[in-house]
């Protein structure tokens, strides 16, 4: 379907055309064996409906129905164990697109006048597809596949054209807009990329979801995006900026389709919790809900938006008069905010959600929602919900242009478990109004706790201390109540107890257990083993590092910025700087962090780091986002630089010597400088022919005691990444958690493995002067091993 949604619970199936001929309200179409609907999708001319079903052993692969009815073609797949995700009709409706999990790893498609195979096209790897793409002019399709790219195929030459690489996990959705300049795609890794598709470059990367992206849609203005995630939560996004602009808690569990109605007016969605919906897209009001037996894996509406369909694991499509239900739904809607309010009458209070007298909830979390229309201002609204009471602040509660005073009320709840109350009290002038009460069912599910050791100290594997002795602490989870535990020391018993008689009840922690130990210089290995009454035996174990080494007083400033004010947004250095932040603090160092700073905030930070640094033997500064490098200095740049000359720079950036002149004036004995800051200049094409035309940073002379060190070589620019961490600053992170590597040989594996990653577009660099060695983690000197 044109929606493109990816199917989570497939076996293998089948694709059948369907006639859309006489259709009344709530009419089940009648397929030709009841089996699961796995997906549904209107032609462009809407003469026909695609729904494929999860295959019997019948061994059908495509039924084509005729508008009048009557089954004419029966199309059968030349291979087995072929489950279709995904299906799209090609713009003039004469083909049509299948793919999913196939043995061969293919996408196949189909002529529909003919009722026969057009082509084959073989995928790269055997990972399924989960979404398929025309481009509007029938002459490109893209598949979404499980291993993070996107292939794009030329329907006039059948081969490969590109592959779109910059998702971290599976991709389950894609659609181009209306004029195939960009392509939008969705995935697992939570993030939708906007793709120059002539280039096959990132455009955009919108940020919102806090769950898998399962569905997305363009308006047909092509103005705004919409996109449904796994937790049930719908985003109305504004192509114009990237900007989020609506936020609708659609639905209780994973969005499966979403689509927008022929005039952009309304938004329909489809759920795993058996209903589809319908809201209006400017304000997110939920307008009408339509519902299966089963979960509805699947919604589109008719290109003439008198028709929706439904596809259900109920083994049903359905399919509803939408004009008859959109008008009379949206009718009652506008009338009941437009008609003329009285200024002596009380508040007339209308619950969208719940949206009828009881609902039930599986998630704590439950976001009501209702319309308060009042004729003058009011005074007052409250939310009862049970025993608690909440009131609204109205400071800055207005009248609307009409002289109305309506207000849109949205508040999220936290259930109790069992029955909750919630009823609305809303006062004016004219006096109170008290709603009718909705009742909300929450049901706490028991947890039932697993057999694990969790770890307190040592907190991870191959932790070094430099005391000879260590605390042990851990909690065990148990389902059944522990009877004995004992701790080995190097496969020696240092400690045994009985534990018959101490309190267990906690689901989180069955059994606290903390005992002291004494250490051997090397590795320890410490092995928690406890017996539960079931007599299973709950064990794990860790090494501990005992190495006598001097306590160095290290300090560090970190600066990530992204979100720039007049130029790029990064998509990585604030992540950057919070995943660096909490890395040094693990490895002994005191953090001061900042993100998205203006000039002013990273002056300050920088003048106060140095000032502290006189009491350290290690410092070290940290930047992550755009740099720019001026007649041979290096410059970072605010959030708040606006740069329309490069003879702004001096004034609106910050310098790089200003730090170091810090660090060397400090007297520390080692400094280390990281500049992950080598991006291409943002503002440079302002510059016109004024500019220098100069890439990444200028190299620098590390002062005595220093190390300085970029993300790529000097005058080089470095990749932003396109997964939680830039490039650079990914590797490194990883490589400083090593114990036993000195300073140098960070860098050194961390260039080695970036050169691998880039096929040797970006080098790091460094410039070093360091008098003495240098550990972020003493160790061994054991090669690292990575799990």
């Amino acid at each position: 379907m044109r929606t493109n949604i990816k199917m989570y619970r497939l076996v293998s199936s089948v694709l059948v055309i369907l006639s859309s001929f006489n259709i009344t309200h709530s009419q089940m179409l009648n397929l030709p064996f009841p089996e699961k609907v796995s997906d549904v999708s209107f032609s462009h001319d809407g003469q026909y409906i695609a729904g494929s079903v999860i295959s019997s052993s019948k061994g059908e692969t495509v039924f084509l129905w005729e508008v009048s009815g009557g089954l004419i073609k029966t199309l059968k797949e030349s291979i087995t164990n072929f489950t279709i995700n995904c299906l799209d009709f090609s713009p003039d409706d004469k083909n049509i697109l299948i793919g999913g999990r196939v043995e061969m790893g293919r996408i196949t498609m189909w002529d529909l006048e003919y009722g026969n195979v057009r082509n084959f096209y073989s995928l790269p790897t055997l990972a399924p597809v989960n979404c398929l793409s025309f481009s509007p002019d029938g002459n490109y399709f893209v598949a979404g596949t499980s291993d993070k790219i996107i292939p794009v195929w030329s329907i006039v030459s059948y081969r490969p054209v590109r592959t779109l690489k910059g998702h971290s996990r599976s991709i389950l959705t894609a659609v181009f807009d209306q004029d195939g300049k960009y392509l939008y795609s969705g995935s697992k890794d939570k993030k939708i990329i906007q793709w120059d598709f002539e280039t096959g470059e990132h455009a955009r990367t919108l940020l919102g979801h806090n769950g898998d992206v399962t569905s997305i849609n363009i308006s047909p203005d092509g103005n705004f995006l919409v996109s449904g995630s796994e937790d049930g939560i719908i985003h109305v996004w504004d192509l114009s900026t990237g900007n989020s602009i609506r936020t609708i808690t659609a639905h209780e569990d994973l969005v499966t389709s979403v689509c927008f109605s022929p005039d952009g007016k309304y938004i329909i969605s489809s759920s795993e919790d058996e209903t589809s919906k319908m809201f209006e897209t400017s304000s997110g009001i939920f307008v009408r809900s339509y519902r299966h037996e089963d979960v509805i894996n699947a919604v589109d509406i008719s290109p003439d938006g008198k028709l929706i369909a439904t596809a259900s694991d109920d083994k049903t499509i359905k399919l509803w008069n939408s004009n008859i239900e959109i008008s009379s739904v949206a009718q009652r809607s506008n009338d009941r905010t437009t008609e003329p309010v009285s200024t002596t009458a009380n508040p007339d209070i209308i619950w969208q959600v719940p949206a009828r007298a009881t609902d039930t909830s599986s998630s704590r979390n439950y976001t009501m929602q209702a319309i308060i229309k009042s004729g003058t201002q009011l005074e007052s609204v409250s939310i009862y919900h049970n025993s608690m009471i909440r009131e609204l602040d109205l400071t800055s509660y207005m009248a609307k242009p009409s002289g109305e005073y309506n207000l849109t009320v949205e508040q999220n709840l936290i259930l109790d478990n069992g029955n909750n109350s919630i009823v609305i009290k809303a006062v004016n002038n004219a006096g109170p109004t008290t709603s009718e009460i909705r009742a909300v069912y929450y049901w706490l599910p028991v947890i039932t706790p697993g057999n694990e050791v969790l770890w307190e100290i040592p907190s991870r594997d191959n932790e070094i201390t430099n005391s000879e002795n260590f605390n042990v602490k851990v909690c065990i989870k148990s389902r059944t109540k522990i009877k004995q535990i004992s701790l080995y020391l190097n496969n020696n018993l240092w400690a045994f107890e009985r534990t018959d008689n101490i309190s267990q009840t906690s689901l989180d922690c069955t059994l606290k257990f903390e005992k002291e130990i004494n250490l051997q210089e090397g590795n320890n290995e410490v092995k928690i083993e406890a017996v539960n009454e079931d007599n299973s035996v709950i064990t794990d174990n860790r090494t501990i590092i005992f190495q006598e080494y001097a306590v160095e007083r290290r300090l560090a400033l970190v600066i990530g910025n992204s979100k720039y004010q007049h130029g790029d947004f990064l998509l990585n250095p604030v992540n950057d700087a919070i995943a660096m932040a909490k890395v040094l603090e693990s490895v002994g160092f005191e953090v001061e962090s900042y993100t998205d700073a203006d000039q002013k905030t990273i002056k300050m930070a920088m003048d106060k780091f140095g000032d502290k640094l006189e009491n350290y033997n290690v410092g070290l500064f940290y930047y992550a986002g755009h740099g720019v490098q001026v007649n041979g200095s290096n410059y970072i740049i605010p959030i708040d630089a606006s740069l329309y000359m490069e003879q702004d720079v001096e004034y609106d950036c910050v310098e790089v010597g200003r730090i170091l002149g810090k660090m060397e004036g400090s007297g520390c004995e080692t400094n280390i400088i990281i500049l992950d800051a080598c991006r291409d200049n943002p503002f440079e094409r302002r510059w016109g022919g004024r500019s220098l035309k100069t890439q990444g940073l200028a190299f620098m002379n590390a002062p005595s005691g220093s190390i300085i060190a970029y993300s790529t070589a000097p005058g080089r620019t470095a990749s932003d990444g396109t997964g939680e961490n830039g490039l650079y600053t990914g590797i490194l992170l990883k490589y400083i958690q090593v114990p036993g590597l000195q300073i140098e040989e960070v860098f050194k594996n961390v260039r080695s493995e970036i050169e691998d990653i880039s096929d040797k577009k970006q080098t790091p660099w460094e410039s070093t002067s360091l008098k003495g060695s240098f550990y972020f983690i003493p160790g061994t000197g054991q090669p690292p091993v990575f799990r």
